[in-house]
C-alpha cells in the first residue's frame, strides 16, 4: 500500500528482495511517516491515565483531542462505540496517525444520538493517517462510515474494512483535497434502497483511490466520482458486485446531474467486473459543464451488463488509450477471493507509472516483469 511505505509499523510486506527497476511514477507522493511520541488505547484504559502501553487511554476521542503533530496512537483491539470527530492538524513533516495496534483490529463504530452519526468525521483537519480499523454501522439516510469535510486535506485513509454503513463507505465533499484513499476493503455498505449508496463517493481536487478492494455495495456504484471533482487520480482498484439494476448504478461513475463537473481525472489499471450494471461509465448530460481531461485506460472490464466501458450522456471519459475486456480470472470469486489466476489477462498488464510500490495486501509490486492490474499482485 502505498501509504504504509514509510510506516513501518503497518507494513504487511509479503515478500523480500530487490525490486524490478520500474518506470517514473505519476502518484502523489505518500503521507510522511509520524516519528513522534506514540500514546496507546484500550477498552480497559482510563483517560486521566498517561496514555503509556502499560496505562493506556480509554476513549478514542481522547486521543485525537491530545496528540501533537508528528504524534501516534495505536488503539488495542476491541470495539469503540463513540462518534468521533478529528479536527486537529499536523504537518507535512509530521503527520498524526491513529491506527490498530500492529496485528490487532479495533473496531470503531457510531455511539448513535443524531440522525445521522458517524463511526469518524474528518472535519478541517489535514495531515492526518487512519489506519487499519474496521469501521463499520455508520447511522442514517445521510451518512457515511469515514466522512471527510470541511477542507480536510493531506489525509490518508488507508488499510481499513469499511462496511455496513447506513449509507456510503466514505464520503468527501467538494472542500476537500489531497485526500489518499489507499488499500481499504469497502463492502456491503448501503443496505436499504433509500438511495443510491456508494463504496466511494468523492468530490475535491487532488485526490487518489488506489489498491481498494470494493464490492457488494449493492445500491449505489463502488466509486461515484461526483461533479466538483478534479485532478484524480483512481488506480490499481478492484471493483466486483455492485449497484443494482433498479436504480441503475454499478461499478464506477464519473459525473452527476449537477452543473459544475469532473475534470482531469485518470483510470488506470483497475479490474471492474460482475457490476449490476455498467463497468466504467460516464455522465455528462448537456446541462453540465463539459469535462475536460478524464482518460481511462490500461483497465480490465468484464461481465458488466451495462457496457463495461460506456457512456450514458455527453460522453466525457477518452477510452482511446484502450482497455481490455476479458475475463480477470479470480480465484474464488463466490468467497470475495479477487487474487488473480496466472493466467489473468491482468496478469503483468499494468502501466508502471500509476502503479503504488506495494498492493492491497503489502506484496511488493511488481513480482514479475510488469505490475499486475487490480488491487493484488498476483503469486
Amino acid at each position: 500500500m502505498l501509504g504504509l511505505l514509510l510506516f513501518v509499523l503497518a507494513s504487511t510486506a509479503a515478500r523480500t528482495g530487490p525490486r524490478p527497476a520500474i518506470a517514473a511514477r505519476l502518484l502523489p507522493p505518500p503521507l510522511a511517516a509520524s516519528t513522534g511520541n506514540t500514546y496507546y488505547v484500550s477498552t480497559t484504559g482510563d483517560d486521566s491515565n498517561p496514555g503509556t502501553l502499560e496505562q493506556p487511554w480509554l476513549t478514542v476521542q481522547h486521543a485525537l483531542d491530545t496528540l501533537a503533530p508528528g504524534d501516534t496512537a495505536l488503539v488495542r483491539e476491541g470495539a469503540y462505540d463513540e462518534n468521533l470527530r478529528v479536527t486537529r492538524d499536523g504537518t507535512e513533516g509530521k503527520p498524526i496517525t491513529l491506527a490498530s495496534y500492529p496485528d490487532e483490529r479495533a473496531v470503531l463504530r457510531p455511539e448513535g444520538g443524531p440522525e445521522n452519526s458517524y463511526p469518524i468525521e474528518i472535519d478541517s483537519a489535514s495531515y492526518f493517517r487512519l489506519h487499519g480499523f474496521v469501521i463499520e454501522g455508520a447511522l442514517g439516510p445521510s451518512s457515511a462510515d469515514v466522512f471527510l469535510l470541511d477542507g480536510s486535506h493531506h489525509v490518508e485513509v488507508s488499510g481499513n474494512e469499511i462496511r455496513d454503513s447506513s449509507d456510503q463507505g466514505t464520503y468527501s465533499d467538494l472542500t476537500t483535497h489531497d485526500l489518499q484513499i489507499i488499500g481499504n476493503a469497502i463492502h456491503d455498505n448501503g443496505p436499504s434502497p433509500i438511495h443510491q449508496s456508494h463504496g466511494i463517493y468523492l468530490e475535491g481536487v487532488d485526490q487518489l483511490i488506489a489498491n481498494n478492494l470494493i464490492y457488494d455495495n449493492h445500491h449505489g456504484y463502488g466509486i461515484h466520482v461526483y461533479p466538483n471533482a478534479n485532478r484524480v487520480f483512481i488506480v490499481h482498484n478492484t471493483v466486483v458486485g455492485n449497484g443494482n439494476t433498479a436504480n441503475g448504478s454499478g461499478g464506477m461513475l464519473l459525473g452527476g446531474n449537477e452543473l459544475n463537473t469532473v475534470s482531469n481525472t485518470k483510470v488506470v489499471n483497475n479490474v471492474i467486473a460482475f457490476n449490476a450494471t455498467m463497468g466504467i461509465r460516464s455522465f455528462f448530460p448537456e446541462w453540465v459543464v463539459q469535462p475536460e481531461g478524464n482518460e481511462a485506460y490500461s483497465n480490465v472490464g468484464f461481465g458488466n451488463p451495462g457496457g463495461d466501458f460506456s457512456t450514458w450522456q455527453g460522453g466525457g471519459i477518452d477510452y482511446s488509450n484502450g482497455n481490455t475486456v476479458a475475463d480477470p480470472s479470480f480465484l474464488d470469486t463466490g468467497a470475495h477471493d479477487f487474487h488473480l489466476r496466472s493466467e489473468s489477462p491482468a496478469v503483468d498488464r499494468a502501466l508502471s507509472p500509476f502503479s503504488p510500490d506495494r498492493d492491497f495486501d503489502g506484496v511488493v509490486r511488481p513480482s514479475g516483469p510488469m505490475p499486475d492490474i487490480g488491487a493484488f499482485e498476483s503469486f
